[in-house]
């Protein structure tokens, strides 16, 4: 069969199509032809995220079998259309995607893998999004990948970022982060560093930062070379030069949880997917955050204050979960209080208030920040609590002082706040931050005696007797930490570790409520209620806890169960959003951290679904 040629017009783009017969990938007869077509028609989708980046090429001329080529320049007999752009101190003319008519241009010269940096063009070049490359060692199987992928996701939707997947369509998967875009590489890269070192504290037996592969002991490296000055990352939706043709395919969380290999999407089954469920990075850049640390700002009238005041990109030190007493003469024990971090800012009798997502609280907590001690300057982390009588915290009266909109005296006698410092990052001039924790405990003892505005958190060497006193007082937990432990600002770190008192309970499930994003196909939360003397009394709900497995199981036993009007009086949640269950009511076993003053659960994670149902 003679070879097809072909000169076409792409968006008003002259472009002569050739070798469209050849065969580029073997075992599955894929030619170039078809090669093109694919990008044509994945281009709406695919568009938004290689725009206006600068590209690396791989190029199979001869098909996946053959030599390659791997080039950063755009050669020379590109077409005049073909945008381009140069990097300051970087040699290179890097090929620039505007429009499908660049795409089919790719193809034509067989670049069948497109790999682009996460900077894009806008006046200048500006990253806006980071990039996890979790690279698998070869025994590591592709389950253990798919789930480890998930609970890094989760652990950075903790940290207040928005994590997307996608296959790399080769063996790994990928966690894009979208951020407002920045020219601040350097710092940058050490936030992502931070962020990379703080994986691999949560996920210490899994994942590694080592480079090297004799250092890595079977884990899976977090790689984060991506995103340094010049590198490139497979884009989305871009083919790989791997047998069947996969590409590196965008999915909801959901939908990779159901994966079973990273080269699951291919050129031919593709559309399938995307036709049914859309573009499911469609939110990417809506979702994104200021990634680097912003300056703390104080407004100082007429008097100016230093620039270690008005510029202190401190974050909180964040501590890992722990389920056990741990018993070390290295360690010390404090309480954990059930209120809000916070950092106080202290600069010659002036005070700003910083929670611990960067809000500005000052205003809210006047009792904080009145008659403060002239002539002292200094940076507290603590907890802003409102006690009961016993001086028991209740978490939900901070709350309301946090939500309030109107502050009157009322109000702030009826819910007076206390602020416990357990820390001190600053004192005068002097950045503290790296001195062990025993130092800074004793520069924090000492300034409290004169800054008796604010409470000592208490620390003990018994960590056994307080474990049970805090029980027997109701409160939510301990917190365990190295003596000998630096200060790691925006870092969790297992040298501080929280321990708290869970508590478990049968209950009742009356219903659920319907489930969105990930969860749209199931469900999103179990409506609880726990029997009293042949009583239901709502507990509130939980959505925490459950897996892709039991998701779907447990839907499925839903769908079988007589629906009918709610069964308990009184005000729930999403009630509108809700499904109730009639006659026979299924049994689950959750754990919680306390009742809430309302009589809701604190804290609630699913353990279980009994065998049993309960009769109205």
């Amino acid at each position: 069969m003679p070879d097809r040629k072909q000169l076409v017009d792409i968006n008003g783009h002259k472009l002569k199509l050739s070798n469209l017969n050849k065969v580029l990938y073997p075992n599955a007869k894929i030619v170039k032809a078809e090669i093109i077509d694919y990008y044509l028609k994945v281009s709406k989708w695919m568009l938004p995220f290689a725009k206006n980046r600068p590209l690396s090429m791989l190029r199979f001329p001869d098909g996946i079998h053959a030599h390659q080529f791997y080039s950063k320049n755009a050669p020379d007999w590109r077409p005049d259309w073909l945008s381009t752009v140069q990097q300051e101190g970087d040699e290179n003319n890097y090929v620039l995607i505007q429009g499908p008519q660049d795409l089919a241009w790719l193809a034509n010269i067989a670049s069948l893998e497109i790999h682009a940096m996460n900077k894009q063009l806008n006046h200048a070049l500006y990253t806006d999004h980071i990039i996890l490359d979790l690279d698998p060692p070869n025994h590591f199987s592709y389950a253990e990948l798919r789930d480890l992928t998930k609970e890094i996701g989760t652990f950075i939707e903790s940290k207040g970022m928005v994590p997307f997947v996608k296959t790399s369509g080769s063996r790994g998967s990928h966690i894009y982060i979208p951020i407002v875009p920045t020219d601040s590489h350097d710092q940058l890269i050490q936030e992502v560093k931070a962020l990379a070192k703080s994986i691999v504290l949560q996920f210490p037996k899994k994942t590694t930062n080592a480079l090297r592969k004799a250092s890595r002991k079977g884990r899976i490296l977090i790689d984060i070379n991506r995103n340094y000055k010049g590198q490139t990352t497979i884009l989305p939706f871009s083919t790989r030069a791997i047998s069947g043709a996969p590409i590196s395919m965008p999915l909801y969380w959901a939908d990779f949880n159901k994966t079973i290999s990273s080269q699951d999407f291919t050129i031919r089954n593709a559309f399938n997917y995307l036709k049914e469920k859309g573009n499911a990075w469609i939110t990417f850049r809506e979702q994104a955050v200021d990634f680097l640390p912003k300056p703390i700002k104080i407004e100082t009238h007429a008097i100016n204050a230093p620039d270690w005041f008005v510029e202190t990109p401190y974050k909180h030190m964040l501590a890992t979960q722990e389920d056990r007493l741990i018993r070390s003469n290295q360690m010390v024990y404090e309480n954990k209080w059930d209120g809000i971090r916070a950092f106080i800012y202290i600069w010659n009798g002036q005070t700003k208030i910083v929670s611990r997502s960067g809000r500005d609280i000052t205003t809210l907590f006047p009792e904080l920040h009145q008659h403060q001690e002239k002539n002292r300057s200094a940076v507290l982390d603590g907890e802003i609590v409102v006690t009961d009588k016993k001086g028991k915290p209740i978490f939900s009266k901070v709350i309301s002082r946090m939500h309030s909109k109107t502050l009157t005296s009322h109000q702030i006698a009826k819910n007076r706040a206390s602020f416990y410092a357990f820390d001190i990052l600053r004192l005068g001039d002097r950045d503290l931050t790296k001195l062990p924790w025993f130092e800074r405990r004793n520069t924090l003892e000492e300034l409290l005696e004169i800054l008796t505005i604010y409470k000592l958190s208490s620390a003990v060497d018994e960590g056994a007797i307080l474990y049970e006193v805090a029980k027997k007082m109701d409160l939510e937990g301990i917190m365990i930490k190295d003596r000998n432990s630096p200060y790691l600002s925006g870092q969790r770190s297992s040298a501080w570790m929280k321990l708290k008192f869970r508590r478990e309970a049968i209950c009742v499930i009356l219903g659920y409520t319907e489930g969105d994003g990930d969860r749209n196909a199931y469900f999103g939360s179990l409506h609880l209620a726990e029997i009293d003397k042949k009583q239901l009394i709502y507990r509130g709900r939980v959505g925490s806890g459950f897996n892709q497995d039991n998701l779907e199981s447990y839907k499925a036993l839903f769908d079988q169960l007589e629906k009918g009007p709610q069964v308990v009086e009184g005000a729930v949640e999403k009630k509108n959003k809700s499904i109730w269950f009639a006659q026979k009511l299924p049994i689950c076993e959750i754990q919680y951290a306390r009742l809430t003053e309302g009589g809701h659960f604190r804290e609630p994670i699913f353990k279980k679904m009994e065998d049993y149902f309960y009769d109205i």
